[in-house]
């Protein structure tokens, strides 16, 4: 059964192997989650290592692994990795539509980042919804946040700029917009090396 917002109580733990570890459901240590694994500046399992420290409050499941045989370490590590997964994806089995979800677009360009657009987040989230991300929002589970982000009115600035990000420019016709919008894209394009020196320890 899909998971219901309105009627559902919003998820603190993952499950791994039948047992249930508390972990922090705050956005701020989430959007690094995702831009662990969105901007491949590690291999994914230390990615993976990394997330683990961030998200798990106290215990957490690769604890549990010594001792145990290679088997079962590398099915605690897989079952580990997809419960930050899916926490991540926010229940959904698709969290973001293909062309949404930062990282992974049709054309493999991205449409949205963390970093990139934290400026242009943050005044949204301002504008429409009167909430200041780094101040009296700090504890907002990142599933709110992930829906108010989903859900911003195509008048932000933030959505714009997405919006121009998705434009496919060759199925514009006319030569001199093709141009101009081909500029507009270049200016608002996503640079990955953006992140290179965040501390995700």
């Amino acid at each position: 059964m899909a998971y219901n917002l309105l009627t559902d109580r919003l998820p603190e733990c993952i499950a791994v192997g039948g047992r249930e570890y508390p972990v922090h459901t705050d956005f701020r240590r989430w959007i690094l989650v995702v831009e662990l694994f969105a901007e491949n500046l590690m291999d994914v399992r230390s990615a993976a290592d990394c997330a683990v420290r961030i998200v798990f409050r106290e215990e957490n499941p690769l604890d549990e692994v010594r001792g145990k045989s290679a088997d079962e370490a590398v099915r605690v590590y897989r079952d580990t990795v997809r419960g930050i997964t899916e926490f991540a994806l926010c229940g959904r089995t698709a969290g973001f539509r293909t062309e949404d979800r930062p990282g992974k677009t049709l054309s493999a360009e991205p449409v949205f980042d963390f970093t990139a657009d934290a400026g242009r987040i943050y005044a949204a989230f301002l504008q429409v919804y009167g909430m200041d991300l780094c101040g009296t929002a700090g504890n907002l589970h990142f599933w709110k946040f992930m829906e108010l982000l989903r859900n911003l009115p195509a008048e932000t600035e933030f959505m714009r700029v997405v919006s121009l990000r998705r434009t496919d420019t060759a199925k514009i016709e006319n030569d001199d917009l093709r141009r101009r919008i081909r500029r507009a894209k270049a200016s608002v394009r996503i640079r990955r090396e953006e992140g290179k020196e965040k501390n995700y320890g």
